[in-house]
C-alpha cells in the first residue's frame, strides 16, 4: 500500500454490471487512487476527477494519457503498443485471479473469531471473511452477494439468493497496476493503463456465454441492454458508450483470461505440467492405443472476412492451437500447381474445381475455412482458404496429419477427385497410406461405381461412420459469419478458436451418453441385418452366403472396348462421304448447306492418313468396306455396353428411391440423378438408331428404352441386398470394437489428467495449490461421469483422490450401490458436489 503521507483522490468512473436475476443496469464507480503528496500535511482534501472527459464523446478509452502524442503516432503503432500493454497485464491479472483461490484469513472480520470453514464475500468487497453466525447477521437483508465457503483444501460456492446492485468504492495503490486492482474486486478493466471504465466480470461472462452458444455479437448484445434499458431514466445514454469501449480488445482479453484459467497452459513450462488437456485435444483420440485415425475433410464458403475489415497487427493470442500457419499455408499453395482430374470420371461437383477457385474475389481477403475432424466429431485442424475448395488445401492437411499418424482413413465430398488428382501427381508416400471415402449423404450425388468403391458401408475399418460430421460442425460455426467477416485476422482467429473450443467442450460432456448409444446402435441394427439376412437366404436355398458377397463388382461399370484407330479412321471417312452427298444434294436452303460445309472443314483427316501411312480409301474399295463393317458392329456394341452400364446405375438408384419417403432431400437427390441418366440414354438410343445405313454383320433393329430395361445382365435385387446385409454386418463389429476402444481411450485420458494434477499439487507454490486442487475436482467429476456410463460395457475401476476426500467415499459408494440403476442421471452426492463447486469460471458451469 501507498504511505499514508500521500493524498487520496476520489475517481468517478462508470462501469456496467450484470445482475443475478431480471435487473440490470449501469452503475457509477467511485474508485480512489492514490498520488504523490503535494504536501506534507495529512489533511489534504481529496481531490475530485474532472468527470467532463468520461462525458465527452471524443474521449478515449484505449489507455494512452497523452493526447498530443496519441495524435501525432499512426493508427498501427497505436494498434501494436495497446495490444503489447494489454498481454503484459493479463500476465499480472492471471497471478491475481489465481491467488484468489486461497484462503488469506481464517479469522473473521466481525467477532475476530478464527473457524475452519471461513466463508468469503467477495461482493462486500475483497478480504471479508466471516463465520456463520456473522454471515447470516450482515447478510440478512442483502439477496444477491455469492458467498465462497472453505473446505479444507478449497473454496466452494455456496449456493444463495442472487444479489442486488452496490456503489463500490475502489482504493487503487501504487504497488500494483489499477487493472490488479480492479480484478480483485470482481471488475474487468477497459483499458491495459489507466483504465477509467471498468466492466463487471459477471456481465462480460454472460456476453461470452451467449456469443459462443447463441453467436451473439458484441454490437447485438450492447443494442440489447440498450433496448432493455431504453425507458430507464439517464441508462440508455451509458449503455451506448458500453459498445465503444469493448471493442477496445476488452472482450478478447477478457476470452483469453478464461481460457488460460480453464487450461493453464501458461503454466507448463515453469511446473513441468506437461501433458495437460490444452482444450484442442480429443480424448477418445489421445488416450486410445489403437491405431484408428479416421478424419473428415470439407470446406466452408460462408466463414469469409472483407479486405476493408482491418489489416493484422498483433498474432492471434491462439496462435496454432486449431488453425495452421497461414502463412506456410499460402507460401505451400503458391508453389503447388494442379490440374484438372481426368482420370476418374465422376458427377460435377464444384469443390476441387479450378475453374471456380482460380480467381481470388477482390473484395474478400478469406474465402472461407477449410478444416478436418475426428471420427467423434472434435475438431482438429483449420485453415483460411484464400481460392475456393482447391485439392492443395485437402492435401497440405494430408501431409500434416501423417506426419504424426502412421496411416489415415479419410472421409471428404470428392475423395474420388482427391484420389484421382494424387494418381495423376504420383503422390504415392500419401496414396498407400490413407484410405479413402465418400461421406454416406453426399454419396447420393455420386454415379453408381464410385458409391460402391468409396462408401464407408463397402470399405473395411469405417465401421458406421456417416462421414457427416464436418457438416454438423459447420451448422454451428456458420452462424459467426456475420461476426467475423469485419473483424481483424488476429481477432477473427481467435473468435473462431475460442468457439472451436466450446465445441468442444460440448462433446466431451456428451461423450459418455454419446457412445452409449453408438454400441446400442451397434448392436440393435446388427441384430436386425442378422435376422434379414436369414430371410434372405432363405428364399434361395441354393445360394450360400458366401457366394453373394462379392457382388459389389457386378454393379460397377464393365469396361468398354477401346476402338482402334483405324477403325476410328473408317467410321470419320464414313461420315465425311456422307456430309459430301448431303452438301451436292441440298439446293435450297443455304443455312443447311453453310452447316454442312462447316462440319466437312472440322474432319482432319489428312493428318491421321500421315500418321496411319495410309492413302485415303474410296467408298467402293474393299477394305473400306470391310472396315467399316468391323468398325460399326464395334460401335454398336460399345453403346449398347453403355446403355447396360447406364440401366445398372439406374436399377441401383431406383432401389434407394423405394428405401426413403417422397420429399425427403435424400430422394430428391437421387430422382435429380436418375433424371439425368435418362438423358443419357436416349441419347444413346438415338446415336444406336441412327447407325442403321452402316454395313453390318448382324441385321440389326430399332431400339428402345425398354428392350435395355428387360435385360438380365443386371444384378438382381436380391444379391443386392444380401451384399448390403453382409457388408452393414461387418461394419457393425467394426463399430462395436471401435467404440469400447474409444470408451476405455477416454476413460485412460481422462485419469491422466487426474494423475498430472494430483502429482503436481506438491510441486506448485502454496499460492496456487487450491487453484489446481478446484481443476483437479471438475477433471475427477468429468471422470466419474463418463466411467457411469461405461462401468458395464469395460473393465476400468477410476481414482479419484481429491473426490475421495471431501465426500469420505460417500460418491464412490452410491456408483457401487447402484449398478443395476438404469438412470443415467448422476447421484445426489455427485450433484450436491457439483452445486457446491458451481464456480463462474469454469466453463458451460449451467450445463452441469
Amino acid at each position: 500500500m501507498a504511505p499514508k503521507s500521500n493524498i487520496i483522490r476520489r475517481l468517478k468512473a462508470k462501469y456496467s454490471v450484470k445482475i443475478k436475476g431480471r435487473r440490470k443496469r449501469s452503475v457509477s464507480l467511485f474508485c480512489k487512487t492514490f498520488t504523490p503528496a503535494l504536501s506534507a500535511s495529512n489533511d489534504s482534501p481529496l481531490l475530485p476527477l474532472n468527470t467532463s472527459e468520461l462525458n465527452d464523446s471524443s474521449a478515449s478509452y484505449s489507455g494512452y494519457n497523452d493526447s498530443s502524442t496519441i495524435g501525432k503516432q499512426c493508427y498501427s503503432e497505436k494498434r501494436q503498443k495497446l495490444s503489447k500493454n494489454w498481454r503484459e497485464l493479463e500476465k499480472k491479472l492471471l497471478v491475481i485471479k489465481r491467488q484468489s483461490y486461497n484462503r488469506i484469513s481464517s479469522t473473521c472480520c466481525h467477532c475476530h473469531r478464527e473457524v475452519d470453514e471461513i466463508i468469503r464475500c467477495s461482493d462486500c468487497g475483497p478480504d471479508q471473511y466471516f463465520c456463520l453466525d456473522c454471515w447470516h447477521t450482515c447478510h440478512d437483508a442483502v439477496w444477491f452477494h455469492s458467498p465462497d465457503i472453505w473446505k479444507g483444501k478449497m473454496f466452494c460456492k455456496m449456493p444463495l439468493e442472487p444479489g442486488i446492485q452496490h456503489d463500490v468504492l475502489v482504493e487503487f495503490c501504487g504497488c500494483e497496476s489499477e487493472g490488479e486492482t480492479l480484478l480483485r474486486s470482481n471488475l474487468w478493466p477497459c483499458s491495459p493503463t489507466s483504465p477509467q471504465v471498468a466492466v463487471s466480470i459477471e456481465l462480460l461472462e454472460l456476453l461470452r456465454v451467449l456469443c459462443l452458444e447463441k453467436h451473439v455479437s458484441t454490437e447485438g448484445f450492447c443494442n440489447a441492454l440498450e433496448y432493455r434499458y431504453h425507458r430507464t431514466p439517464g441508462q440508455k445514454a451509458k449503455v451506448k458508450k458500453l459498445s465503444r469501449i469493448l471493442l477496445q480488445e476488452v472482450f478478447e482479453a477478457y476470452r483469453h483470461h478464461v481460457y488460460q484459467l480453464q487450461h493453464m497452459q501458461d503454466l507448463n513450462a515453469g511446473y513441468c505440467m506437461s501433458g495437460i488437456d490444452s482444450g484442442a485435444v480429443c480424448p477418445a483420440c489421445e488416450g486410445s492405443v489403437a491405431n484408428n485415425n479416421l478424419y473428415c475433410f470439407d470446406g466452408n464458403f460462408g466463414l469469409v472476412r472483407r479486405k476493408t475489415a482491418g489489416i493484422q497487427s498483433a498474432f492471434p493470442r491462439h496462435q496454432e492451437r486449431f488453425f495452421c500457419n497461414q502463412v506456410e499455408v499460402d507460401k505451400f499453395m503458391n508453389d503447388y500447381s494442379e490440374q484438372e482430374t481426368k482420370l476418374f470420371d465422376c458427377s460435377n461437383f464444384q469443390a476441387g474445381s479450378l475453374i471456380r477457385s482460380k480467381k481470388k474475389s477482390t473484395k474478400l481477403d478469406v474465402k472461407g475455412v477449410f478444416g478436418a475432424c475426428c471420427r467423434h466429431e472434435f475438431p482438429k485442424m483449420f485453415l483460411d482458404m484464400k481460392h475456393g475448395e482447391r485439392l492443395g488445401y485437402a492435401v497440405w492437411i494430408l501431409n500434416q496429419l501423417l506426419s504424426s499418424n502412421k496411416n489415415l482413413k479419410i472421409c471428404y465430398d470428392i475423395a474420388c477427385k482427391l484420389k484421382s488428382h494424387l494418381q495423376i501427381r504420383k503422390q504415392h508416400h500419401i496414396l498407400h497410406r490413407v484410405d479413402f471415402a465418400v461421406p454416406v449423404f453426399h454419396g447420393y450425388g455420386h454415379k453408381l461405381s464410385c458409391q460402391l468403391q468409396f462408401s464407408p458401408r463397402q470399405l473395411e475399418g469405417f465401421g458406421l461412420t456417416d462421414g457427416e460430421a464436418m457438416e454438423r460442425l459447420w451448422s454451428y460455426l456458420r452462424k459467426f459469419n456475420c461476426i467475423t467477416k469485419e473483424m481483424k485476422p488476429e481477432h477473427r482467429t481467435d473468435l473462431l478458436t475460442d468457439a472451436l473450443f466450446h465445441f468442444g467442450c460440448r462433446l466431451k460432456k456428451k461423450f459418455g451418453l454419446q457412445f452409449q448409444h453408438k454400441i446400442n446402435k451397434a448392436f440393435h441394427v446388427q441384430e436386425e441385418t442378422r435376422a434379414k439376412l436369414n430371410v434372405l437366404l432363405a428364399s434361395r436355398p441354393e445360394v450360400h452366403s458366401h457366394q453373394s458377397f462379392s457382388l459389389a463388382e457386378s454393379f460397377c461399370d464393365n469396361p468398354v472396348r477401346e476402338r482402334n484407330p483405324t477403325e476410328q479412321y473408317a467410321l470419320d471417312l464414313k461420315n465425311y462421304y456422307k456430309r459430301i452427298d448431303l452438301v451436292n444434294n441440298i439446293t435450297d436452303s443455304e443455312n443447311d448447306l453453310t452447316e454442312h460445309q462447316s462440319a466437312i472443314a472440322k474432319y482432319e483427316l489428312t493428318i491421321v492418313e500421315r500418321k496411319l501411312g495410309i492413302s485415303r480409301w474410296d467408298a467402293s474399295d474393299e477394305i473400306f468396306i470391310q472396315t467399316i463393317t468391323v468398325a460399326a458392329e464395334n460401335k454398336r456394341q460399345e453403346i449398347t455396353q453403355k446403355i447396360l452400364n447406364f440401366n445398372v446405375e439406374k436399377t441401383f438408384l431406383s432401389s434407394l428411391v423405394k428405401k426413403y419417403p417422397v420429399g425427403q432431400a435424400i430422394v430428391n437427390r437421387l430422382m435429380t440423378n436418375i433424371q439425368k441418366i435418362n438423358r443419357n440414354l436416349r441419347k444413346l438410343i438415338v446415336q444406336y438408331n441412327e447407325m442403321e445405313d452402316y454395313p453390318v454383320l448382324h441385321q440389326p433393329r430399332t431400339r428402345t428404352l425398354e428392350d435395355f430395361g428387360k435385360s438380365n445382365s443386371c444384378p438382381t435385387s436380391l444379391d443386392k441386398q444380401r451384399t448390403d446385409c453382409y457388408n452393414l454386418l461387418q461394419r457393425c463389429k467394426e463399430e462395436i470394437e471401435l467404440v469400447k476402444q474409444d470408451m476405455l481411450g477416454t476413460l485412460f485420458y481422462y485419469q491422466r489428467q487426474v494423475d498430472i494434477l494430483h502429482g503436481t499439487v506438491c510441486k506448485i507454490p502454496v499460492e496456487l495449490k487450491a487453484y489446481v486442487c478446484t481443476l483437479q475436482a471438475f477433471k475427477e467429476m468429468e471422470l466419474i461421469d463418463v466411467w457411469s456410463y461405461f462401468e458395464k460395457i469395460v473393465d476400468f475401476q477410476p481414482h479419484t483422490p481429491l473426490l475421495r476426500d471431501l465426500l469420505n467415499m460417500t460418491c464412490m459408494n452410491t456408483f457401487n450401490a447402484s449398478d443395476d440403476d438404469d438412470d443415467e442421471t448422476p447421484s445426489e452426492d455427485l450433484n450436491h458436489l457439483i452445486s457446491l463447486m458451481d464456480n463462474s469460471d469454469y466453463d458451460d458451469d449451467e450445463d452441469l
